[in-house]
């Protein structure tokens, strides 16, 4: 009895000890995984609110200098004025890119449990071979990174553009105040 016993303990840590062919990947993928979480929570706080408040404040503002004037008026801040529509733009941005970033998640997922499941087919039909896992993490890997990329320089070009209003809003008040002290 006791040699049963023994011989049942080694052969549960023999098998659990046995690695998944496909284990490194497994680990990228993973990694790939928390990398596209990150992405996901910097998404979710880009500052949407701000940039609807941001487009209604030059929105706003150029419906006053234009009631108050002609839209030749208006011509030195045509640039400031058509931010409006580039901040809305980055908040349906937002919207777009949470979700790519689930649909990335999902097939992140999808190649994790296939790996570990040790399938010899992936959710698309392709044969689970070395080359085509090595192929796959590397392909992942360059997209979250260029997301990561995207989703930065978006997130830069939104405070910017915040900014923008926080600074030309005096202005454009002062600017609307003469024109109305002109035209009384």
């Amino acid at each position: 009895m006791p040699k049963s016993i023994l011989f049942c303990f080694f052969a549960c840590v023999i098998f659990s000890c046995q690695s998944n062919e496909h284990e490194k990947e497994v680990v990228a993928v993973d990694s790939l995984r928390v990398v596209l979480a990150t992405q996901k929570n910097l998404l979710r706080s880009f500052p949407a609110d701000s940039l609807e408040w941001g487009a209604h404040q030059v929105n706003e503002q150029y419906m006053l200098l234009v009631n108050l004037t002609d839209t030749a008026h208006g011509l030195p801040f045509a640039e400031y004025f058509g931010m409006s529509k580039s901040m809305l733009d980055m908040v349906q941005w937002q919207t777009d890119m949470l979700s790519v970033l689930s649909k990335d998640e999902e097939r992140l997922n999808k190649l994790k449990v296939a790996l570990k499941d040790k399938k010899r087919i992936d959710s698309g039909g392709n044969a689970i071979t070395p080359d085509y896992v090595k192929e796959c993490v590397a392909m992942e890997r360059v997209h979250v990174d260029s997301i990561g990329v995207i989703i930065l320089e978006q997130y830069k070009t939104g405070i910017q553009a915040i900014q923008m209003v926080r600074w030309m809003s005096p202005i454009m008040k002062k600017e609307i105040e003469t024109i109305k002290a002109n035209q009384e």
